[in-house]
Parts: structure tokens; sequence; C-alpha cells
């Protein structure tokens, strides 16, 4: 079965993805991929030459196994899903097709497979055996997803007016592509309170503070911030302002007033 074959190398002709395999030196190749790459609407173009070439089908040229992965073709019952029995190709059997098949597009595709080949059989073409390609194709889609959940964070930061809520989305989506938060979160450097908490210092509704804040122009930075917080009526987020110490300070002696 194909699942004691290696793929090998994997490149593009004309924008179709083409797979090598391997076992004990000898190379394949699907028919699935090689009737694509030479313009047949689907297999049963390769299939045809075989049919009036029938030497192709000696082992020397092409044998019958299991292939994971195709893409194309019926899936033979009693196969695993993701695995189908095809013909596939030896060396011999590409160059044989590629020459019966009387194209340009087979003579292209020669001269490339060949120069792939072998530059594989002398080791100037590092060999990627199954197990490693899905290890760096795994690799290649958590770097995806990470670049877009990155691209989530910095339309949050674009979103929102808040410095603080800025620079702690920036750093998180640095730290999503680097593994580390290359941009540091924001410094806690002094304590903040709540309209409600104050009210409860002073003996006052959260509501009185608030109309306090807003008539006598306490929502500043000199007096606090603003942050994100959960509505007390929805499950959305709300902006609302917390309070610095020197804030209490100035309520106190505008409720004596």
């Amino acid at each position: 079965m194909m699942k004691d074959l290696e793929l090998v190398k994997s490149f593009d002709f004309n924008g179709i993805k083409c797979d090598i395999y391997s076992k004990e030196n000898e190379v394949f190749m699907t028919i699935n991929q090689l009737a694509e790459v030479l313009g047949y609407a689907s297999k049963s173009g390769i299939e045809n030459i075989v049919m009036r070439n029938k030497y192709l089908k000696d082992k020397e040229f092409s044998i019958i196994e299991q292939v994971p992965h195709l893409t194309k073709g019926t899936h033979k019952l009693g196969v695993p899903k993701n695995i189908q029995e095809t013909r596939v190709f030896t060396e011999d059997g590409i160059y044989e097709v590629t020459m019966l098949s009387k194209t340009e597009t087979g003579k292209r595709f020669r001269k490339v497979v060949r120069g792939i080949i072998k530059s594989l059989r002398k080791g100037e073409n590092k060999i990627i055996k199954t197990t490693e390609y899905q290890k760096l194709t795994a690799e290649a889609k958590l770097n995806n997803s990470r670049a877009r959940m990155a691209s989530v964070l910095m339309k949050i930061a674009s979103n929102t007016q808040i410095p603080e809520y800025k620079q702690v989305c920036c750093s998180y989506a640095s730290a999503v592509i680097a593994g580390k938060p290359i941009i540091p979160l924001p410094e806690i450097n002094k304590k903040t309170y709540s309209a409600t908490e104050i009210g409860n210092m002073l003996g006052v509704s959260a509501n009185r503070i608030g109309i306090l804040a807003n008539k006598n122009n306490l929502k500043t930075e000199k007096y606090g911030k603003k942050f994100y917080d959960k509505s007390r009526y929805s499950n959305k987020e709300v902006e609302t302002f917390r309070y610095y110490d020197n804030a209490i300070e100035k309520f106190k002696k505008l409720i004596n007033v």
C-alpha cells in the first residue's frame, strides 16, 4: 500500500500542486495529478493513453496503490476516508506518459520533473518526509491563525479612544505573533474608584456623583480616566469613568457646600 511511500517533494507547475512520492529509490506520481498537469479534464485522459499502450501497466511504468489526500476521483468501498485506490506512475512511467501525450505542456513538464527528480537523487534538494511535511503544514496554519488573531486585536485597538486599551491590544497582538509581549502592558500607577464606590464612601448615590462630576468638569485626566466595563443593564461593554483619590476630596467639598 502507498502508506509505505513517503511524500518527498511538493512543487508548483503552472499553478498546479504536484507531489512526488518515493519508496526504495523509486519515485511515483499519481494519475490524477499527472492528468491535471497535462491539461486533461479528468484522469480518463491518462487512462485512455494507458489503454492504447498497455505496456504502461507493467510495474516498470505504473502500479495500483492506495493514496492519501487526493482531491479528485471516487473513493473505493472499504477504503478509509482520504485514502483511495489509484494508479501511480514510476519515473519511467511519468516520462512515457508525458511523451505520449504529445503536448507542449507535456514537454515542459517532463523537463521540470526530470530536473527535480535528478536533484532529489543527488541530494541537492531537501527531501521532505510525510511527517515533516505534515508538521510544516500545521505550523503554517498556526502562523496564519496567529496573524488573523493579531489583525483582529489591532482592529479593536483602532476602534477605541482609550490609550491604555490601545496599548493592551497592541501588547497582546505582539505576544501572539512573537510569542512574548514586545510591547509592554500599561502600568497601573494610581488606584481608581467607580462612582458607586465613591457614593458609598460619602453616603450619596452613584447618580449624584455623576451629576457633580459633569457639572464641575471632574471627568478629566487630572481626576481619573476612562475604562471599559460591563453595563449594569445589558451584556454590552460600556465606557465608564473611574476617579483618582484627589477626586474624592473634591466631591467631599462639593457635597458639604
